[in-house]
């Protein structure tokens, strides 16, 4: 048993995460976010980001979370971006190296 994130939920301490447990390499996350259609306003979504991260710091918002087993991040629309990217491309050669197509 363990966690696929790279560092121990905070929800489960006494779980290793996978590389530790032996699987290297082995990081899968699942993440949530707020997206808005792509030209949005800049002052539009860096209030939004504002907000967010001003809800997110709320100490019982942040205790409900990690008990629900989520590790609430306040990034902003720069790092949250760059995380979809990061993760499109990794999902995508993990396709491409099994030879899987679509039907």
């Amino acid at each position: 048993l363990a966690v696929t994130s790279e560092k121990r939920a905070t929800a489960a301490p006494g779980l290793p995460t996978a590389q530790e447990a032996g699987l290297k390499g082995y990081v899968v996350t699942a993440w949530k976010g707020l997206m808005v259609p792509a030209h949005t306003p800049r002052p539009v979504v860096d209030k939004l980001n504002q907000a967010m991260v001003k809800i997110l710091a709320r100490p019982e918002l942040r205790k409900k979370l990690v008990e629900l087993g989520a590790e609430p991040v306040g990034d902003t629309p720069e790092q949250f971006g760059q995380q979809i990217r990061a993760d499109a491309a990794w999902w995508a050669a993990l396709v491409k190296s099994t030879g899987t197509t679509l039907e």
